[in-house]
């Protein structure tokens, strides 16, 4: 992450985060529905480059399994 690497402090780290929370939180009232958006973005802007079955696999975990992070709220910002 750019945080990571020290391109952004903490704090604008957590800014941009709370930014981009709020604007999906408009778009999508559910994880599924993000996730869908995200898949399908990432494939129309990745092609066939091999990843798709992945990050559809990742996806189908974060909204099915119990233990995820996603199953608790909606776009939250945890600091």
């Amino acid at each position: 992450s750019c945080y990571t690497i020290g391109y952004l402090s903490e704090k604008d780290a957590w800014d941009y985060l709370d930014e981009v929370g709020e604007i999906a939180s408009e778009k999508f009232s559910h994880w599924n529905e993000y996730a869908k958006s995200y898949l399908l973005g990432r494939a129309i802007w990745c092609g066939d480059d091999g990843s798709f079955e992945n990050f559809s696999e990742v996806s189908r975990y974060l909204v099915s399994s119990p233990i995820s992070p996603w199953m608790d709220n909606f776009i939250t910002v945890n600091r």
